[in-house]
């Protein structure tokens, strides 16, 4: 076990995005390994990220933080995201705007 977390650090590490896809994508890649992934520059990394059952919800947290259009829908339907993040995922997703208790949601119905 200890040679294959080796192996899926080395490919984290990669300059190719597709190397550092198949680390991102592994369950067996080490939780600490996964948290550098998920602030990869790419979006091909992050979505495979998003859609690995080992990543906890702290992962897709930093996930959830990232501008791209691909990676919410994954977080969304991932079985470790909580409600609280989906809640978030999906405010940030329609781009709704908290103010005390008020909520006011701009462009949709324009």
């Amino acid at each position: 076990m200890v040679l294959m977390n080796s192996i899926l650090s080395d490919l984290a590490n990669a300059p190719d995005p597709e190397i550092r896809r198949v680390a991102a994508s592994s369950c067996f890649t080490p939780p600490e390994t996964l948290f550098s992934l998920a602030r990869d520059q790419s979006v091909l990394v992050r979505r495979a990220l998003a859609k690995n059952p080992g990543a906890i919800g702290d992962i897709l947290t930093v996930l959830s933080k990232r501008k791209d259009r691909e990676t919410p829908n994954a977080i969304l339907d991932h079985p470790n995201c909580s409600p609280t993040l989906a809640i978030k995922v999906l405010l940030r997703e329609y781009d709704v705007r908290l103010s005390g208790e008020s909520i006011a949601v701009r462009d949709i119905f324009e």
